[in-house]
């Protein structure tokens, strides 16, 4: 008979193998925090969801509003680009949401 011991996952390495939260982890990735995740924990996962997640649904009047709160109150500008919007924080960071139109095809 063989045994096997299997270890636990950390916060980041649980966010990194869920198939539910592949476009969360790809974010975490690309902005270098997946790796602290896998040593800081829950803590600092809540933290910087709240420092960066907005609430509800964004409308079109508070897209054209320029300004967005996030859940812990720190404030995001928006501003329609070309292709969508440009999101920028106080300090100095930028993501570009491009918005995809899919088509449609009549059977």
């Amino acid at each position: 008979m063989t045994t096997t011991t299997v270890r636990a996952r950390n916060l980041g390495e649980a966010v990194a193998y869920s198939p539910h939260l592949s476009t969360f982890a790809t974010a975490l990735h690309a902005s270098g925090v997946l790796g602290t995740l896998a040593r800081g924990g829950r803590k600092q996962l809540a933290r910087l969801v709240r420092a960066r997640v907005v609430k509800g649904v964004i409308g079109p009047a508070a897209r054209h509003a320029g300004v967005l709160h996030t859940m812990n109150g720190a404030t995001l500008t928006i501003v329609k680009s070309a292709n969508g919007y440009t999101v920028s924080d106080g300090h100095g960071h930028t993501a570009a949401v491009e918005l995809r139109r899919e088509s449609r095809r009549t059977l």
